[in-house]
């Protein structure tokens, strides 16, 4: 239920980013995606034959998610924009190792970061909720330093 939310909120983000920046023109990034290899293990082996639509559907999802991460980062490089692109691109990385931890067997250590991405995007869909509270939670962070 937990993987869900965060899910939910991290496509969350993402639409309401493409939603924001519909009415802007912005070039192609020069950044392209690379590959992304499982590595050939017992364990991926095993789990692939577990779950046979699993990389189908995780190509769907970082596709989605290059579209949304793979341009150049807002700028000023301050402001709500860059924390909520910061925030978002935090989000994508956790959820990739989560899923790489899992693949390989590392199911304690996946659950570990579950919760820690499961935070952030709550926090990051409060924020897009309320832009105000952007600057109150960099202010947080500051004192938490």
């Amino acid at each position: 239920m937990a993987a869900g939310a965060a899910g939910g909120a991290v496509l969350g983000f993402l639409f309401a980013r493409k939603k924001a920046n519909a009415h802007r023109e912005q070039p192609e990034p020069p950044w392209q995606p690379g590959t992304f290899e499982w590595g050939d293990t017992a364990e991926t082996d095993a789990f692939f034959a577990r779950h046979p639509k699993f990389y189908p559907a995780f190509e769907r999802l970082l596709d989605l998610s290059n579209k949304c991460f793979a341009r150049p980062l807002p700028t000023p490089y301050y402001g709500p924009e860059y924390t909520l692109f910061s925030l978002g691109e935090s989000c994508r990385h956790d959820y990739i190792e989560i899923l790489f931890l899992a693949v390989h067997g590392y199911g304690t250590g996946a659950s570990k970061l579950l919760w820690g991405l499961y935070e952030q995007a709550v926090a990051l869909a409060y924020m897009l909720a309320s832009r105000d509270k952007v600057e109150r939670f960099c202010n947080f962070a500051a004192v938490q330093e």
